[in-house]
């Protein structure tokens, strides 16, 4: 593994978390890694933030993604923007789990 310490940016950042989670096998590993990581309350944000895209994809309004979730105007467009034009993970992860095709491009 580099070392982390000398580069600190977003992109390492994000490869960090990644790696972590990728190298940790099943559910159960997976939920005990993110109880060790994450807050209660940036697991109910992260857990929020999914079932708004799951929402936005199935043709829910943002009204109704606030109504439900109480996020803010502001969140739920940023999982919008991320829906359409992010990087594919929302996308790739709710086409899996309702029995579709995933994009091969990321």
């Amino acid at each position: 593994m580099a070392d982390r310490t000398e580069n600190n940016s977003p992109e390492m950042q994000l490869e960090t978390v990644a790696e972590a989670i990728s190298s940790v096998r099943g559910t159960d590993e997976i939920k005990a890694l993110l109880a060790d990581m994450c807050t209660p309350g940036e697991i109910r944000s992260i857990c929020n933030r999914i079932v708004a895209a799951r929402m936005l994809y199935g043709g829910g309004s943002y009204q109704d993604v606030i109504n439900e979730l109480g996020l803010s105007t502001a969140t739920v467009g940023r999982v919008s923007r991320c829906l359409k034009n992010g990087s594919g993970g929302y996308l790739n992860y709710i086409k899996r789990i309702n029995g579709e095709k995933p994009d091969d491009d990321i």
